[in-house]
């Protein structure tokens, strides 16, 4: 009887243990698919910081651009001010002139 329930017991792990086995390998297998997964996701955050990088660049190159033509802007306003206020004299200056050519007449 002694041996009966030690072959019985024996048995009884020999299947737990096989259980065991193949949950270990499932285990694996899902760890497996966890670090590709992380992989990917690694080279895709990768990418990610390449195309930030980019973007920035090309932000900061168009703040600089935006910068420089709004000082132009400002110079090409300052020379049309300064056209305008001689265009002014000018006028003054004619008609002084067509008055003192109509008195010399």
């Amino acid at each position: 009887v002694t041996c009966c329930v030690m072959l019985v017991t024996c048995c009884v792990m020999l299947v737990t243990c096989r259980v065991m086995i193949v949950t270990c390998c499932v285990m694996l297998v899902t760890c497996r698919v966890m670090i590709v997964t992380c992989r990917v996701m690694l080279v895709t955050c990768r990418v990610m910081l390449v195309t930030c990088r980019v973007m920035l660049v090309t932000c900061c190159v168009m703040i600089v651009t935006c910068r420089v033509m709004l000082v132009t802007c400002r110079v090409m306003i300052v020379t049309c001010c300064v056209m305008l206020v001689t265009c002014c004299v000018m006028l003054v200056t004619c008609c002084v002139m067509l008055v003192t050519c109509c008195v010399m007449l």
